[in-house]
């Protein structure tokens, strides 16, 4: 009996510690998993605020030129007609 109760105390320990290490194992993973993914989210952020500049500095250009066209417009209809 006694030793029965030893073989089952062992079984459930190495039960536990075999399950601990399952545990430790994906958590280990998710963790790593997490990282990829924040390492991969940290990148597209830099890209979009790369892309988010250049497209702020093209509408600044633009809205330069249009009111550029927009006095000589107004420069060319306060002049007399050239005969």
């Amino acid at each position: 009996m006694k030793e029965a109760l030893i073989n089952l105390q062992k079984e459930l320990k190495e039960k536990h510690e075999s399950e601990i290490e399952n545990l430790i194992q994906q958590y280990k993973s998710e963790k790593s998993l997490l990282e990829l993914r924040i390492e991969n989210l940290v990148s597209e952020n830099s890209r979009l605020t790369k892309e988010i500049e250049g497209l702020k500095k093209a509408l600044d250009d633009s809205t330069r030129q249009i009111k550029e066209i927009a006095v000589s417009v107004i420069e060319a209809g306060k002049s007399p007609p050239q005969r």
